[in-house]
């Protein structure tokens, strides 16, 4: 039975690996092929100033790429799956405050295929990757035995 559930965990590891390079490395190259356009998205956006748009527009291509990067190999996987959650996650709530503060008549500076979607099923998209990321991060920590806060909260018996 624990055979079972290690091969299950494997796969899920695996497969949530491969998806998650996939999407990361197609919205960095996308980002970065049509930069210019990306950029000038970005600055349409009322929630970024326009003084970091340019930088953010390098800065997250890069970011999308290092987190494909780490999530290549195991030793560094753990840490490539809780970056990618927290991209993911920024990206949802950023997407939620677009949508709840103006409304989905802005562009999206996502670029392709996800550039077509509305808000709400960009927003349920990027929830359920984080999902994903969340949970490989979690059984990825455990089966490493990471300890993520070691030091905190510590039962004391000294009385």
């Amino acid at each position: 039975m624990i055979n079972i559930l290690n091969k299950n965990k494997e796969s899920f590891i695996n497969i949530a690996t491969l998806v998650l390079i996939i999407l990361l490395t197609y919205a960095a190259v996308f980002k970065g092929v049509d930069s210019k356009s990306f950029q000038n998205q970005m600055m349409e956006s009322p929630l970024l100033p326009v003084e970091i748009v340019e930088i953010l527009s390098v800065i997250i291509p890069l970011g999308e790429i290092g987190i494909a990067f780490l999530l290549i190999f195991q030793t560094t996987r753990f840490w490539g799956f809780l970056f990618a959650y927290f991209l993911m996650l920024t990206f949802s709530i950023y997407l939620v405050s677009l949508l709840f503060l103006f409304g989905d008549n802005l562009p999206c500076a996502c670029g392709g295929i996800l550039s077509k979607m509305g808000y709400i099923p960009h927003i349920i998209f990027n929830v359920f990757f984080s999902i994903i990321a969340l949970t490989s991060a979690l059984i990825t920590s455990y089966d490493h035995k990471i300890v993520l806060f070691k030091n905190s909260i510590k039962p004391s018996l000294n009385l």
